[in-house]
């Protein structure tokens, strides 16, 4: 997937995010394909490891890297307890990490339009 396709992911998912009612998750996972989509544009395989090195981390510090654990670890939770992402969701951590995401990702275009220029 390029790089500009997870952007628009992205910000699909922001805008669906946004302005969530409280309360506005149903008891069971039924979660938009766009919060899903979000969830599977970065993937970390050592995730477990990686997610207690973030304890107490700030998501407006976050890179990368940090941030596709945090994904991986939210999306493979679900597997194992339901409502796992709608917790992510509910608190407003999902949110603020797809923003920091696409302000990283951002940071990355201006850099290589520098470049290219």
């Amino acid at each position: 997937m390029k790089k500009t396709d997870d952007y628009k992911i992205l910000c699909n998912a922001a805008a669906r995010l946004k302005d969530l009612p409280e309360g506005a998750c149903n008891p069971w996972p039924d979660y938009d394909p766009s919060v899903v989509a979000a969830l599977d544009t970065l993937n970390d395989y050592d995730y477990l490891q990686h997610h207690e090195q973030l304890e107490g981390k700030a998501i407006e510090s976050m890179n990368i890297k940090e941030i596709a654990t945090m994904y991986t670890f939210i999306r493979r939770g679900e597997r194992f307890c339901d409502g796992h992402i709608g917790a992510y969701i509910a608190n407003g951590t999902l949110y603020r990490l797809i923003l920091r995401h696409m302000e990283l990702l951002e940071k990355q275009r201006r850099c290589f339009r520098i470049f290219r220029n």
